[in-house]
């Protein structure tokens, strides 16, 4: 506590001057809101010349703000800058206020300060929305009131403004947590951690850096026992519990037996048969198994947790079949954004199958994502930013690969090169801001293309 009591009251004493809001997207809006409602100001900043000011200057109006390039903007009595998570720490503005020695923290050291409720704080390169939306869920199937959002959904800081529940339950990006000094939390997970965001993070160490700050001085901790965290960065007051996509050991969490058989189990109890969770795919009910964790460190009953695995379907665009056309289905993954996503989004399609993929690239390793798809990959068609590239390393691996611009285009491609009882998939393992406002843009263009195929 006296940590924590040292961080507040330091975050305090930042706050006592100038607040400067870098970015006015989403999270910038919910720190507005935040300071409106405890009567402070702030002044805006964000680097995009047309960024849209509307929900800030809502929710604090007559506030100075400055768009586009920001090298005039004064810090002169700047107390402390709320940075957005998209702003990289490469960002020029950012480096000139380190060198003045202007602190930069995040909208969830403010949440930290003001929760009054145990926070539970998920992280990991693939998984982290559906778990916490299946820990909300198992939480709501238990009696147990819980307010989800973070990096999911509702801004951390807009959860504040609504009633104190039994539980907090956040999904945190890396770069909220590379920002986050004062998290605390109360049960914390790292779901996996595979290359992503190596653009903004400079490289993958520095980005697995970045998650596992999630562990610092929480009472529970839900590890991967198949990719464990180094030693010595978990707090040994800390209680463990681990998961594992095998068979569990004493304390864990797995996955017993094979194909029809497989059971979720606990250490040596078997817990409910896999083919009862509806959830699909080993990559999903791996998902399961951390909620499962979690919600057991919550102290939810299990009967409750199970019923909840019985009907929690999954969220949108993560591996959601939108259509079956003419005995092909038609799977949506748009937000299988990086390799690791896309290959387990592969990985849980059984027969033979299509694959979409291109956007963005986020500085992966391509070759080694061509050569790690599994044969059942009949042919390829690549789109978007990154195709030629992507399409290179693709054919260097022995796939059969189209080329083409756009995601319609790749969408009518599939249509003529998949046969009864194959699946298409769209797992870009890219960003999406080539082409589209987000992921979830991307996947109602996808179903909408689909949809459009019969017309």
């Amino acid at each position: 506590m006296v940590a924590e009591d040292d961080m507040r009251d330091q975050l305090a004493r930042d706050m006592a001057g100038d607040t400067l809001i870098l970015g006015v997207g989403a999270t910038g809006a919910s720190v507005a809101r935040h300071l409106a409602r405890q009567g402070r100001e702030a002044v805006f900043a964000d680097t995009r010349a047309d960024a849209d000011t509307r929900a800030v200057l809502e929710a604090l109006p007559g506030s100075a703000t400055h768009l586009g390039d920001l090298s005039g903007v004064d810090l002169e009595g700047v107390g402390c800058i709320v940075a957005s998570p998209g702003v990289a720490p490469h960002e020029p503005f950012l480096k000139r206020a380190e060198a003045a020695g202007v602190p930069v923290v995040s909208d969830i050291d403010l949440f930290c300060d003001a929760a009054r409720a145990p926070i539970v704080a998920v992280t990991g390169s693939n998984g982290k929305s559906t778990v916490v939306s299946l820990v909300a869920a198992l939480c709501e199937h238990a009696g147990v009131a819980a307010a989800a959002g973070g990096n999911l959904g509702t801004p951390a800081l807009d959860l504040i403004d609504g009633p104190v529940p039994a539980f907090y339950v956040l999904e945190l990006s890396s770069f909220q947590l590379q920002r986050t000094s004062s998290l605390d939390a109360y049960c914390a997970s790292v779901l996996n951690v595979t290359p992503d965001h190596l653009d903004w993070h400079g490289d993958f160490e520095a980005y697995a850096a970045a998650k596992y700050r999630i562990y610092a001085r929480c009472e529970y901790a839900v590890v991967n026992a198949d990719a464990p965290p180094p030693r010595g960065l978990i707090d040994d007051r800390a209680t463990m519990l681990s998961v594992t996509a095998g068979q569990p050991g004493l304390r864990q969490f797995g996955l017993r037996g094979r194909g029809a058989d497989t059971m979720f189990a606990f250490g040596d109890r078997d817990l409910m048969p896999v083919s009862e969770c509806a959830l699909a795919g080993r990559h999903n009910h791996v998902n399961a198994l951390a909620a499962l964790a979690i919600g057991s460190a919550m102290d939810l009953p299990m009967s409750a947790m199970l019923d909840g695995l019985r009907v929690f379907s999954g969220l949108p665009h993560r591996h959601q079949c939108v259509a079956r056309r003419r005995d092909v289905d038609w799977i949506d993954d748009s937000k299988a954004t990086n390799s690791a996503s896309a290959l387990a989004s592969v990985g849980a399609v059984a027969g033979p199958l299509v694959l979409l993929a291109g956007g963005r690239g986020k500085g992966e390793d391509l070759a080694a994502f061509a050569q790690a798809l599994p044969r059942h990959v009949t042919a390829c068609v690549v789109y978007g930013e990154n195709r030629e590239g992507l399409a290179d390393r693709l054919r260097d691996a022995g796939l059969s690969c189209t080329v083409t611009e756009t995601l319609n285009e790749a969408v009518a491609i599939a249509a003529t090169l998949a046969g009864p009882g194959d699946t298409v998939l769209l797992a870009p393992a890219a960003a999406s801001q080539d082409q589209f406002a987000d992921y979830r843009a991307r996947g109602r263009a996808f179903a909408a293309a689909v949809e459009g195929l019969d017309a």
